[in-house]
């Protein structure tokens, strides 16, 4: 289970982050920590 991204830096190449990568603590929920149509900079 995991996260799928598009990676703006790299001309919007998609990719997918496993939950043991988006923190090292029990994930209950992906929606609390990822929010659909954010951008990082």
């Amino acid at each position: 289970m995991g996260a799928y991204v598009s990676l703006s830096e790299y001309n919007g190449k998609e990719g997918m982050i496993l939950l043991s990568e988006l923190s090292r603590r029990r994930i209950r929920s992906v929606n609390k920590l990822i929010r659909v149509g954010r951008s990082e900079c």
